[in-house]
């Protein structure tokens, strides 16, 4: 019996994950939902952080694993209510930042070109806050570098969050290596004729190809890796501080 919290902020296959593990065992699995038992997405239906603990607590009893992945609630939030818990707490990423804050940033160019005004409005915020940063840099403010630095920001913060909480962390190439031991490590119970192999999953950046928008993006992110500096904590990081944060907590 495991009961387990994998938590993302997303960008590094969790729905091939998901599908994996209830695939490959009795696994009841949440994923990218705040309320364990009716799956809506975010925003649908959304439960406090302990009464989704308590949905999970409940169907335990009919399944041998219970596994939430990619809720998004506040790393601090689940630490604090999975106390008195017998559910564990992991983070999940890449094992390279560099690849997530990308996936980040190719998922909201594609929403914020298919009319979601959250990420419209996203763009504005990050516009009006980081132009004149993104100016200095020599990349200019442009639809790229915008959200490629809000992408960065995101990744790098949510990641830097669940750090502080988590007891290990794992990342996404560990399951296409060999996704069966994976689970096991992680004491969930397997079915005999679980495939060993995770399928690949399949990249965000596919919905833009040859969009203009990806021409600098690569470049954009390596000027943007350079020189972005998160203060967290009264102390400052760059995200490649934040990626040896994560591989010490290796699980």
């Amino acid at each position: 019996m495991a009961k387990i919290i994998l938590e993302s902020v997303g960008f590094c296959g969790s729905t091939s994950i998901s599908k994996f593990i209830e695939n490959s065992s009795d696994s009841f699995v949440s994923h990218g939902t705040q309320n364990f038992i009716i799956q809506g997405g975010l925003g649908r239906q959304n439960l406090p952080v302990e009464a989704f603990l308590e949905q999970m607590d409940q169907n335990s009893e009919f399944f041998s694993n219970c596994v939430a992945v990619h809720c998004l609630y506040q790393p601090a939030d689940i630490a604090n209510a999975v106390k008195n818990r017998d559910i564990r707490f992991y983070g999940l990423a890449r094992r390279n930042l560099k690849k997530q804050i990308f996936s980040c940033f190719t998922w909201a160019i594609f929403n914020l070109l298919s009319g979601r005004s959250d990420l419209a409005k996203i763009f504005a915020e990050t516009y009006q806050n980081n132009a004149a940063i993104l100016n200095r840099m020599g990349i200019g403010s442009n639809l790229t570098s915008i959200m490629m630095w809000w992408a960065a920001t995101r990744v790098s913060q949510y990641n830097f969050a669940l750090s502080d909480f988590v007891e290990n962390f794992v990342f996404l190439e560990e399951f296409l290596e060999n996704g069966k031991q994976k689970l096991l490590d992680l004491g969930i119970n397997v079915s005999p004729d679980a495939d060993a192999q995770m399928p690949t999953t399949t990249s965000h950046k596919t919905r833009l190809e040859d969009s203009p928008v990806l021409e600098k993006a690569d470049d954009y992110l390596e000027i943007i890796l350079d020189n972005l500096v998160l203060k967290m904590q009264q102390k400052s990081y760059k995200v490649g501080d934040i990626q040896l944060r994560l591989e010490k907590l290796a699980a």
